[in-house]
């Protein structure tokens, strides 16, 4: 645990209609991966209020998908936390397509192992950001003592 992170991040603002053009990148420290797409500001704030609340009496994974894995779709990205034993061990999943041909293609699914405080975290920080996502956001699933 601990050489992984989540970055998000603003490529371009919103220009009227309410869109804006996000990067998300993650890592676990073998693994790596980035897609852009495009979403509303507001897209992370339930996602980051299941996180800062996980896990649930009622729900052991939350779930942040958007695309579609059908080759039809632009990109495909999906950003699950979850518990994988009785005594609540947890993981950040990362699944991500971007469906292009040839020598563009791009597919990574890997996990980052970390502790439920954690992921709590990065709820928090992910409802900050979505309120002014103008500097990017990194999270890492162990905080360094300074």
């Amino acid at each position: 645990m601990g050489d992984g992170h989540v970055l998000f991040k603003v490529l371009s603002l919103d220009d009227g209609d309410g869109l804006f053009f996000f990067e998300f990148s993650a890592s676990n420290g073998l693994f790596s991966a980035t897609q852009d797409f495009w979403d509303y500001r507001d897209t992370f704030e339930e996602f980051g209020r299941m996180l800062s609340e996980f896990p649930t009496v009622d729900k052991n994974v939350v779930t942040f998908e958007i695309g579609s894995m059908e080759e039809t779709a632009a990109y495909y990205l999906r950003v699950s936390a979850y518990t994988f034993d009785a005594v609540g061990h947890a993981a950040i999943e990362v699944v991500v397509g971007n469906h292009r041909k040839g020598e563009q293609l791009a597919k990574a699914n890997f996990q980052i192992p970390c502790e439920i405080a954690a992921i709590n975290r990065l709820g928090k920080a992910l409802r900050r950001w979505s309120a002014d996502p103008t500097v990017p956001m990194i999270w890492k699933p162990i905080q360094k003592e300074m």
